[in-house]
């Protein structure tokens, strides 16, 4: 995984003064240090955004943990944006802000569960509803939890469906500390059963990599497929009868993860879309500094050695 990709989100071009009232070094990590800053301040100016509708989409079935999932990633309260569309299986969340002086709209929608695993009609029907709202999602997270065994088979059609459109599209195993390690296994095992079949039926081949605790990156085969899959605690979870509690965990380390697979306009996109999330973007701006920190003690070391 590579975090520090999120440089290439336009930080303003070095200007370096030839006398300078400070070392080299200070001056070019105070100008970093500024633009690290401006992601406290919406990176204003900064921003390539391309479309001026954002669309995330989140799958699963009813009762996982998709719309709290949603509400830490985005670090906002949903009640506040709901509209009703009239569908029978999509909700919506809107949201309004301005960059670089366009009105974008931030749309999150939520599949209110898919429920019959039977057959494929209820997707079927779904899919139907996805295209009639005109939602193209750039992002979509299929949500899974503990409570039994999913039909891989539709779940597999699902990812499919995404992928074939070079949709990146992540399995997420919802709500961590709220089953044991069998039940939390048999999710994850289901989630690289969905990948390794989506794969096969798509003649290319998906390699899970580790990388931070319960999360998998996706390496494929499959040119632009971008996936992977994690396991998160999208909620507070808490049982006083024995004086358990958990709090939110691993969500960051699963927007790194898609942050990792973005082009610029996605980032961009991605970061409109979950601006209130200040803890997240200051973080990453955290990595980018440390980073920069230490390939300037290495461009250091070259220059007295040479």
């Amino acid at each position: 995984m590579d975090p520090y990709k999120f440089t290439n989100i336009r930080f303003p071009t070095f200007s370096i003064n030839p006398n300078p009232p400070n070392s080299l070094e200070e001056e070019v990590a105070d100008r970093f240090s500024d633009s690290a800053n401006n992601i406290e301040n919406k990176f204003d100016g900064y921003i390539k955004i391309e479309n001026t509708t954002i669309d995330i989409l989140l799958l699963g079935r009813g009762r996982v943990g998709k719309s709290s999932l949603l509400g830490s990633i985005i670090n906002e309260p949903l009640g506040d944006h709901v509209v009703d569309i009239g569908t029978p299986h999509l909700r919506k969340w809107i949201r309004k802000t301005r960059a670089n002086d366009r009105d974008i709209t931030i749309r999150y929608w939520d599949s209110k569960g898919i429920n019959n695993w039977n057959d494929t009609s209820e997707w079927e029907k779904l899919v139907s509803e996805i295209q009639g709202a005109g939602i193209k999602p750039f992002l979509v997270i299929y949500c899974a939890s503990s409570g039994g065994a999913i039909n891989t088979l539709l779940v597999t059609h699902i990812f499919l469906h995404f992928m074939k459109q070079k949709i990146p599209i992540y399995y997420v195993v919802t709500n961590h500390y709220s089953m044991d390690k069998r039940n939390r296994d048999l999710q994850l095992a289901f989630g690289r059963e969905v990948l390794q079949n989506t794969a096969k039926l798509l003649d290319g081949v998906i390699t899970l990599i580790a990388g931070k605790p319960f999360i998998w990156k996706g390496h494929t085969t499959l040119q632009s497929v971008r996936t992977g899959l994690a396991s998160v605690n999208s909620d507070v979870f808490e049982d006083q009868d024995v004086g358990v509690y958990y709090p939110i965990w691993n969500v960051d380390n699963l927007m790194e993860l898609i942050v990792s697979d973005m082009d610029d306009s996605e980032i961009s996109q991605f970061l409109l879309a979950t601006l209130n999330n200040v803890g997240f973007w200051r973080q990453l701006g955290v990595i980018i500094l440390r980073k920069f920190h230490d390939l300037w003690n290495s461009v250091k070391s070259f220059l007295r050695m040479n």
